[in-house]
């Protein structure tokens, strides 16, 4: 179910920065935006990259981030990355593993899920997402977002309410 719904999160923003220019991807906000839109779709996915790399081992460290900086600056490749991480999810079974999350904040390696973690990287993209959605619409109103690009579920539900 999670991965269904990480694969329309992934869906999405496929369909944005297939929208971008170079320059749109790139561009910094002024003020309160002191980041590209680009920057952002790096940072999610760097997340999708740890949990790929270290879902065999059984540690996942979230603070070990490649930070591929070619991801941000070129919305081809970050276009290409995506869909490497929807047929990823694709590939992954249902089933339920156990898995240590270190935590270099805490100092503790800390007790986690398969589940659980498809779960963070699903909140993390609706948090960056919504980013990505007031930049857009701010500076690039022509690029056309999905009324659900950047909201939670739960905004969804009581909205149909």
């Amino acid at each position: 179910m999670l991965n269904k719904q990480l694969q329309r999160q992934l869906d999405m923003l496929g369909d944005v920065i297939s929208q971008f220019s170079e320059n749109q991807f790139t561009y910094m906000g002024k003020n309160e935006f002191e980041s590209s839109p680009g920057m952002h779709v790096r940072h999610v996915l760097d997340f999708f990259l740890v949990l790929q790399r270290d879902l065999n081992s059984g540690v996942i460290d979230y603070d070990k981030r490649v930070r591929n900086t070619a991801i941000e600056e070129n919305p081809d490749s970050a276009l290409s990355l995506v869909y490497e991480s929807k047929n990823w999810l694709e590939s992954l079974s249902d089933h339920c593993c156990e898995l240590q999350l270190n935590s270099p904040l805490h100092h503790q390696s800390l007790s986690s899920t398969l589940t659980r973690e498809l779960l963070y990287l699903l909140e993390h993209c609706v948090h960056h997402f919504a980013i990505i959605r007031v930049f857009t619409e701010r500076y690039f109103p022509e690029i056309m977002l999905h009324e659900e690009f950047g909201l939670a579920n739960s905004t969804i539900q009581f909205q149909k309410s």
